[in-house]
């Protein structure tokens, strides 16, 4: 990722110190391992196509690479 190459930082690492701490945005992260648990945050489900319960939803998509990585903001989104 660009980013990552010329900031010499993680992409999580560098959108929390370069956009979200200084817009006080503490309740904003970047997901970028699938199933990775996040405190605080929801998370969306699916019914199970045999139609007997639900399975987490997917964020991240094989066939779509730019739907690899997800910004997800809790508490952040009441404060405009």
């Amino acid at each position: 990722m660009i980013v990552e190459r010329v900031s010499g930082q993680p992409f999580p690492d560098f959108m929390r110190e370069r956009v979200f701490e200084p817009l006080g945005m503490r309740g904003t992260r970047v997901k970028m391992v699938q199933g990775e648990v996040i405190p605080g945050s929801a998370q969306g489900y699916v019914p199970v196509k045999s139609g007997t319960g639900w399975r987490t939803a997917a964020t991240c998509r094989p066939q779509n690479p730019l739907s690899a990585i997800t910004i997800q903001s809790m508490a952040d989104l009441g404060y405009v």
